[in-house]
């Protein structure tokens, strides 16, 4: 009986504890370890790669942890490191690190953008590339890591990848998650600020700094937070901010007991994520302190149930499949590491809000607008500062802006949280501060303040309202003359110029418009403008609406009132010049390397349409024939080869240059535009403010100069006193901070790429 007894209990216990111990594994918060490997010239340290790798890897496996490896292009052709990875790293991940090289360029037939030290971003990232040459990059390393391991990877990071560069991954090659750098302001030289707080998130289609509003809306790839910063002390303006995170705390003169404070705040729930990891550029002896120490550690709470370990793949995949954006901690409230002052974090798909108590004094430091946030700045024109910066629309930032922040309460009690349902209130022992939903935000204090962030999507389509207005027109013309035929050889010819600027034409949400021009186009600048109308009504008017109604209006007057030979030409000649106008070609090199090659192909062209109207003329021995087929075949290689000169480019006044316009047009400010140290490579595009910065003031009513820095690299800034200074940071023109307090300057506009300057 006794046997029956112990054996039905031991039944019990099996039953009991075996699923519960199999579904704490399974509801565990994870942890991701993410390793990149660097080829040995962009080491920060000395010493051989393979020896590097050997006791990365040594540390990893002796504690037997699955990692995810991040492979950069060229350590994929070291057949050493390689046949190391073949032979040994078993059950680990491998992906790409997509940090751009001369070997990588090279391979991709693209050019290499760096004019400084490896690590600057204007030659490393991928967003310093124009969108086809970052294709061909990113294609170049997708297929030499196939022909490396024989498959395509799941994972693709570096410390930024744009949105465009993410949805052609995810849609050529399938890849589920992508690493960054956490949220800092300013840290070896990259800026990335303004994003969710230290949480893996499935970013928006558009811009992969922000959440998508939707599954639909985002990108479907997960990405991941390199080095989670600390919630309170981690905020602010300096690069000292920068290092209270998981990878630096060292510096701090911290130990483990700090790694495992910021774990607790990051791994509350089942799907919370911290990266961890180190570069495996290190000298070999570097993986055996705070790199091993953290992965024990890992490897400990790994065993007791506390964290499960996963590779970036299967996270991913895990996180996607619940077709949810953020995860279940996306809001914290945190007591500071070696004090009683507190912050508090909220991260929703539409806003970020950043709240802390300073002993008795509570403040909201930072609140992020995502609904309506649109393209990342550098969506279409390439960045060619060396100082990466990324910020996301802020509706107060204390970091760049110290006097935004907002007092909201006083208390001697210590904040608390309450939530309900997804909705969060923050308290001060009874009193209410703050209330937080997915779309809004409100604060109690002298009187209650309510943010709501609904997404709005108010979209521009100018193609899409001329195409509307020319359809119209055709049936008004029809309803005149009764004439079918007529009406449409004659309305039908609109859609050339309209097909030909369909490429120039605003689209895309009205707050985030960013404006292409062809290089022939800009002489519409010298047409008379409207006074005290914004720069963002003035182009689509100038460029995109007023040629077009010249168009329609000198139609129905010329032809269908005058019915003249003579006016019908002057409609034709406004036609052709339409055309003219907006004629573009694809981008191409035009240099020694193409320039025998466009010359061939343009002659033989030619000698092809000449052969047609001697063929013609042959055929109807008619001269006056003969004239017509020379003039209109004349006309036409005129019109491609001027193409081909001219248009290959396209010039752009970007969202962030356009909200600074339409600052200085409102405060009708003269300004004195800082030109950068080092011509900036562009191809494809080119920022239309760099070739032509007096078209700036065309947009703005105000006057423009450019100064320049001297041998000496120092600037005049003695005129400044009725002026304003325009610092184009996008373009590599910057001020130092003794600059600034010498000049005795304060900044009255910042928006990462762009500052504004005047004097105090």
């Amino acid at each position: 009986m006794k046997f029956f007894k112990s054996l039905f209990f031991l039944l019990i216990l099996f039953l009991t504890f075996a699923p519960i111990s199999e579904a704490s594994s399974k509801s565990s918060p994870v942890i991701t370890v993410i390793n990149p490997i660097r080829e040995l010239g962009l080491q920060m340290g000395k010493g051989d790669a393979l020896a590097s790798l050997k006791s990365q890897w040594q540390v990893t496996h002796d504690l037997g942890i699955s990692a995810t490896w991040l492979w950069q292009y060229s350590t994929l052709e070291d057949k050493k490191i390689v046949d190391l990875a073949k032979s040994q790293m078993h059950n680990q991940e491998f992906g790409l690190f997509l940090e751009i090289d001369r070997n990588l360029a090279k391979e991709a037939g693209v050019q290499y953008r760096g004019q400084g030290p490896w690590y600057f971003s204007d030659g490393l990232l991928l967003v310093s590339y124009d969108q086809t040459e970052r294709k061909r990059l990113i294609d170049t390393a997708f297929s030499k890591f196939k022909s490396t391991f024989g498959y395509y990877p799941k994972s693709a990071g570096a410390w930024w990848v744009g949105a465009d560069s993410i949805d052609y991954m995810q849609e050529k090659y399938g890849i589920v998650s992508s690493l960054r750098a956490a949220d800092q302001f300013d840290l070896d030289v990259y800026s990335i600020w303004g994003t969710p707080w230290s949480i893996p998130y499935v970013s928006s289609k558009e811009n992969s700094g922000i959440p998508g509003n939707s599954w639909e809306d985002s990108s479907k790839v997960v990405i991941m937070q390199w080095a989670a910063r600390d919630p309170l002390r981690g905020y602010g303006p300096s690069s000292e901010n920068g290092t209270y995170s998981i990878q630096d705390y060292g510096l701090k003169g911290y130990e483990l007991s700090f790694f495992n404070y910021l774990s607790s705040i990051y791994l509350k729930k089942p799907h919370d994520q911290m990266v961890v990891g180190l570069e495996s550029d290190l000298p070999s002896g570097s993986y055996q302190g705070s790199y091993k120490d953290k992965l024990s550690l890992v490897s400990q709470w790994n065993k007791n149930g506390k964290v499960k370990i996963m590779l970036a793949k299967d996270y991913a995949e895990e996180f996607l499949s619940q077709h949810k954006i953020l995860p279940p901690t996306n809001y914290f409230l945190t007591k500071d590491f070696r004090s009683e002052d507190q912050s508090f974090w909220f991260n929703s798909v539409n806003f970020r809000a950043g709240i802390e108590k300073i002993r008795d004094e509570i403040f909201l430091i930072d609140l992020r607008n995502y609904s309506n946030a649109g393209f990342e700045d550098f969506a279409q024109l390439p960045n060619s500062q060396g100082y990466l910066r990324i910020s996301e629309p802020a509706i107060i930032d204390s970091a760049r802006f110290p006097d935004k922040k907002i007092l909201i309460g006083k208390s001697n009690q210590s904040l608390q949280i309450k939530e309900n349902n997804g909705n969060v209130t923050l308290l001060a022992g009874r009193s209410k501060i703050a209330f937080f939903t997915s779309e809004k935000f409100e604060l109690y204090d002298f009187k209650t303040q309510s943010f709501n962030f609904t997404p709005k999507k108010s979209f521009t389509e100018i193609s899409l309202v001329l195409l509307i207005i020319f359809i119209s027109y055709s049936l008004f013309v029809f309803w005149r003359t009764k004439n079918l035929f007529k009406t449409v050889i004659n309305t039908s010819t609109f859609l050339i110029p309209l097909l030909l600027a369909y490429p120039f034409l605003s689209y895309g949400q009205t707050n985030n418009l960013a404006f292409f021009f062809d290089r022939k186009e800009l002489i519409l600048f010298h047409l008379p403008v409207v006074p005290k109308l914004s720069p963002y009504l003035l182009v689509i008017l100038i460029f995109q609406i007023i040629p077009f109604f010249l168009l329609l209006i000198s139609n129905y007057i010329l032809v269908f009132l005058l019915r003249c030979r003579q006016y019908k030409l002057v409609y034709l000649s406004l036609l052709g010049f339409l055309i003219l106008l907006y004629a573009h070609t694809f981008y191409f090199p035009l240099d020694r390397s193409t320039f025998t090659v466009v010359v061939t192909v343009l002659s033989g062209f030619a000698f092809i349409l000449f052969l047609v109207i001697a063929f013609i003329f042959y055929q109807k021995r008619s001269i006056k024939i003969f004239i017509t087929s020379f003039i209109c075949v004349s006309l036409f290689l005129g019109l491609v080869t001027s193409a081909v000169i001219f248009s290959r480019q396209k010039y752009i006044i970007t969202p962030f240059e356009m909200e600074a316009l339409i600052m200085i047009e409102k405060k009708h400010k003269n300004i004195l535009f800082i030109y950068p140290d080092q011509k900036p490579i562009y191809k494809a595009v080119r920022p239309l403010l760099y070739d032509f910065f007096q078209f700036g003031g065309k947009l703005t009513g105000t006057y423009w100069k450019k100064i320049t820095r001297d041998s000496h690299g120092r600037i005049q800034l003695n005129s400044l006193d009725n002026s304003w200074l325009f610092v184009p940071r996008y373009l590599g023109a910057n001020l130092s901070a003794n600059e600034i307090n010498n000049s005795h300057l304060v900044e009255v506009f910042d928006n990462a790429q762009i500052a504004i300057y005047k004097k105090k």
